[in-house]
């Protein structure tokens, strides 16, 4: 239940509860998920990590992003066993657009949804192959 009120809490507005519907969406699949990102390091390690780069950039480069993870040792000493997965978002992947192309609200909802669909992709390949799937350790730095 959410509660709002004005400034002198006189009247209090009760809103319904939302309705907690889960909804289903349709992730686009792709031919070879091998084309969607850049791997680093033991490709039989139980542990993926999953990066994506900063932005807004046209190309995707993991060696870029390494050199920021060996930037610092405390991060790099502990993913250097590990599978890094440097993932394309949709400026990288679909390079209709460039990184200075000024962009209308639809497209940047079909980015969004590509950037999901890849995310998606990326993870469901590695958890077919039983691997432990680790996203959401931002790269800094390459905007």
């Amino acid at each position: 239940m959410v509660f709002s009120c004005n400034t002198d809490d006189a009247d209090t507005v009760i809103t319904p509860e939302p309705d907690n519907k889960m909804e289903q969406v349709d992730f686009q699949k792709f031919a070879d998920v091998n084309q969607l990102f850049i791997g680093k390091g033991n490709k039989n390690s139980d542990t993926v990590i999953i990066f994506e780069q900063g932005g807004p950039v046209s190309k995707l480069n993991g060696d870029d992003i390494e050199i920021i993870n060996d930037s610092s040792p405390g991060l790099s000493n502990k993913i250097k066993n590990y599978y890094r997965v440097y993932a394309h978002q949709g400026l990288t992947f679909d390079t209709k657009n460039s990184k200075t192309t000024i962009i209308d609200k639809e497209e940047a909802l079909r980015l969004k949804k590509l950037n999901t669909d890849i995310l998606q992709n990326l993870i469901l390949h590695f958890k077919s192959l039983n691997k432990k799937v680790i996203w959401g350790i931002p790269t800094v730095g390459l905007s």
